[in-house]
C-alpha cells in the first residue's frame, strides 16, 4: 500500500461545513459579524479572520449575530471573548443580536452574555451608532 493509497482512503477532518459561513459586513454604520452553521474547529479560522478584520477597523461598534449558529465549539468561544474583551480595552462597544439555543448555552458557561450588549433587531443594534465615544 502506497501513502497516496492510505491517505486517500482517510476522511479529511478540516474540510470546512459547506453550511458554516462567517462574514464581515461592512454594509450599514457598522461592522457587522455574522455567522451561521457550525463554529467548531474548522469555523474557528473563518471567525478569527473575521474578529481581526472587525477589530483592526477601530469602529467604535460591531456586532455580533449569531442567531443561526447550530454548534460553538470552546475555541470559537474562546476567540469571542478574546474579541469583546479586546473591544473594550479599546473603549469599543459589542453589541449582540439574540442567541440561538446552542449559543445562548455556551455563553451562559463562558460569561459571554453580560460582556456584550443584547437587541432584538439588527436596526435596534445600530441605533445611536454616531453617539458611542461621547
Amino acid at each position: 500500500m502506497t501513502l497516496n493509497t492510505l491517505f486517500a482512503s482517510r476522511p479529511v477532518m478540516s474540510k470546512p461545513h459547506p453550511t458554516t459561513v462567517v462574514e464581515l459586513s461592512l454594509d450599514g454604520p457598522c461592522p457587522v459579524i455574522r455567522a451561521t452553521g457550525q463554529l467548531d474547529a474548522v469555523g474557528v479560522t473563518q471567525l478569527s479572520d473575521c474578529c481581526r478584520d472587525a477589530h483592526a477597523l477601530s469602529a467604535p461598534l460591531v456586532v455580533l449575530d449569531l442567531q443561526s449558529v447550530t454548534f460553538i465549539g470552546s475555541s470559537s468561544l474562546g476567540v469571542l471573548v478574546g474579541f469583546v474583551q479586546h473591544m473594550h480595552a479599546r473603549g469599543h462597544t459589542v453589541r449582540a443580536l439574540p442567541f440561538s439555543a446552542p449559543m445562548t448555552r455556551a455563553v451562559n458557561m463562558v460569561k459571554l452574555a453580560s460582556l456584550v450588549e443584547h437587541f432584538a433587531t439588527l436596526d435596534d443594534a445600530v441605533a445611536n451608532v454616531n453617539r458611542l465615544g461621547d
